[in-house]
């Protein structure tokens, strides 16, 4: 059986619209290492130009595709990547909890199989048939962050509830939930926290239930990857807006003792500016929107 990689990008665009192609379609031959899959994968970003530009990126959940994460980072610049790629290698929700369901319904197994076989027939609509095997549209993650934190929240009430079966399903489900929550639940956090409805609020709210002793760290952890995540955002664009003064002639006076002056004045004007509220302080004290307020936070 031939092998065939689809690589899909999602960006925004200049409208600030969230937008998602597929940039290639491609046989790979076998066998199917990761170094083979790694090469694909460069070939694709270098002739569409986008080495420089990657996030994240999610792949299916297997070993080899797990080797093909390390390659990449090693291959690509680390300096482009958001936080060196801290957060280069990110799960995708939906297939994380088709796995959880999986592994839950494996304990009911014979009866899933009676229902199977008893599914004869499936009468469906052109329109519908449209609608479930459409990959075109995607909800955001901000969205996603509160239906988690309630999928969560409900498997720990099965496991504590008095129907044997469901407290056995809710504890496989549960293990395999912690194992990628770990993982996606700080940038999931974020991406709620830039809800002008939620902020830390909602994390805050989620979390007091979720943790117990550790909840105040685990608010502190999405707040300091917010931090950090704007903070590298500014220094880069202060980089690329700064242009550097030359001069062909000597500045007169300029000594040994001048240029240590100047690096040591940036080093306290840096720091200096680290201690000044920045754009996030002042949107994390204002007040959240409405519940009931249609909001896009890609262009509120």
């Amino acid at each position: 059986m031939k092998g065939y990689m689809a690589v899909t990008t999602h960006y925004i665009d200049d409208e600030w619209q969230l937008q998602n192609r597929i940039i290639r379609f491609c046989y790979v031959p076998a066998p199917h290492t990761k170094e083979v899959i790694t090469d694909a994968l460069m070939d694709c970003f270098l002739k569409w130009n986008i080495d420089r530009k990657l996030s994240t990126l999610t792949v299916d959940n297997c070993s080899v595709n797990d080797g093909v994460i390390h390659l990449l980072k090693d291959r690509l610049c680390p300096t482009a990547m958001i936080l060196e790629g801290e957060f280069f290698h990110m799960r995708y929700e939906a297939h994380i909890l088709n796995l959880i369901v999986k592994d839950g319904l494996d304990i009911i197994g014979s009866a899933i199989s009676n229902i199977q076989e008893s599914a004869i027939y499936w009468t469906t609509t052109p329109k519908r048939q449209e609608r479930v095997f459409s990959g075109r549209e995607y909800s955001t993650t901000n969205i996603y962050f509160p239906k988690v934190c309630e999928i969560k929240m409900a498997l720990k009430e099965l496991i504590n509830g008095d129907n044997q079966t469901f407290s056995l399903m809710a504890t496989k489900m549960i293990d395999k939930f912690e194992k990628y929550w770990k993982v996606i639940h700080g940038v999931m956090g974020v991406a709620a926290l830039l809800d002008p409805r939620y902020k830390m609020d909602l994390i805050e709210y989620y979390y007091d239930m979720l943790y117990s002793d550790e909840r105040f760290f685990e608010v502190e952890r999405v707040r300091k990857i917010a931090r950090n995540l704007v903070d590298e955002y500014s220094a880069r664009m202060t980089t690329e807006n700064e242009r550097p003064l030359r001069s062909s002639s000597q500045v007169v006076g300029s000594s040994k003792t001048d240029l240590q002056f100047g690096v040591g004045y940036d080093e306290f004007l840096s720091k200096k500016r680290k201690r000044t509220r920045n754009d996030l302080d002042i949107y994390l004290e204002e007040d959240v929107l409405p519940k009931t307020s249609s909001s896009d936070i890609l262009i509120w």
